[in-house]
């Protein structure tokens, strides 16, 4: 059943089911600005929509949707496209990037063969939840380049075809001053990182929060910088590293999880931060260590750091013989 509506900015109609008369239905609100037909059960995005040349904003999230249709371009006011848990969806138009006013997209979960080509065209994107890095052309990294309007979240995945540190550096990160959630992901399988890559891809100090998944090589410099003075909240995953970064310096950090990060067997001074700041993680809340498979010791800390420290969770680190004396409120949960 279909409603439509009108506001002060425009006609609205919204459907959950994809009647036959639909069609006739929406040819006669021919300046409608924002059409939601998600959960609809469409297969293929019907003809009649791309007739809508005033459309804004098109949902249609939760649809077994398997082609887009390359004459989805005519709609090209657009704004915002939402294709959120289309998991049926197996074609993507190549001709995408002419949609200049597209300012959201959103596609996730997004498959290998589903990332838009030459999406860096698309200057006016304010939101991409996940950029999938592939080798063909329109969808290296640099992409990302020009796209500086980018704000909220982003998931860089597939981050083992990115070949050199040139090409890091042209996703130019550093200057994406909206983007406050940044999730830096290698392939589990064939993960293949690259220090100096994960050096290029440092992102804007306004990070508040940072993830790291399946990284197998010494941690960039920049994921432990004092100038990161918004970031909240660290989680690194799936990683092997000899060592881990000296994250004690950031001022803000509230929360660090360290899961399944091998290769680590001590954690000490550097880890605290000694020699450069005075009181080591001085806003951290939560810690969280599970499955450092080859942790074995853990120095002792001082008696200012960990100031606020209200709980540490530690499982799986069979190999580790002692914790280091911690504040008396603290609350260490084992497992």
């Amino acid at each position: 059943m279909a409603t439509t509506f009108k506001g002060r900015r425009g006609t609205h109609c919204y459907s959950n089911s994809p009647l036959n008369d639909a069609g006739r239905l929406f040819l006669k609100v021919r300046y409608l600005r924002i059409l939601d037909l998600s959960h609809a059960g469409f297969k293929s995005l019907p003809d009649y929509v791309c007739d809508l040349l005033h459309l804004r904003s098109l949902n249609l999230s939760y649809n077994p949707i398997e082609t887009l249709s390359r004459s989805i371009i005519s709609l090209f006011r657009l704004q915002t496209l939402n294709l959120f848990c289309c998991h049926e969806l197996t074609i993507i138009p190549d001709n995408l990037y002419l949609l200049s006013n597209l300012r959201h997209l959103v596609i996730s979960p997004v498959k290998l063969n589903l990332m838009p080509t030459f999406i860096g065209r698309l200057t006016s994107l304010q939101m991409l939840l996940q950029f999938t890095v592939l080798r063909k052309d329109g969808c290296q990294i640099g992409e990302l380049r020009n796209l500086n309007n980018l704000c909220g979240e982003l998931s860089i995945e597939n981050l083992e075809n990115v070949a050199t540190l040139d090409e890091a550096k042209g996703a130019r990160l550093h200057l994406k001053t909206g983007i406050h959630k940044l999730s830096l992901v290698w392939s589990k399988n064939k993960p293949n990182a690259n220090f100096d890559i994960a050096q290029g891809l440092r992102p804007h100090c306004n990070l508040k929060v940072l993830k790291i998944f399946n990284y197998n090589s010494k941690f960039p410099s920049w994921v432990s910088n004092p100038s990161f003075t918004h970031l909240i909240s660290i989680t690194l995953t799936n990683c092997i590293s000899e060592e881990l970064p000296p994250l004690g310096p950031l001022p803000l950090l509230e929360s660090l999880q360290i899961v399944n990060v091998n290769g680590v067997k001590h954690i000490g001074s550097k880890f605290y931060g000694w020699g450069i700041i005075k009181i080591a993680f001085p806003s951290l809340l939560t810690l969280e260590i599970w499955h450092m498979n080859d942790l074995e010791t853990w120095a002792r800390c001082k008696s200012s750091d960990f100031p606020v420290l209200k709980k540490i969770y530690l499982s799986g680190c069979k190999k580790l013989k002692n914790l280091p004396k911690m504040r008396p409120h603290v609350k260490i949960k084992t497992f």
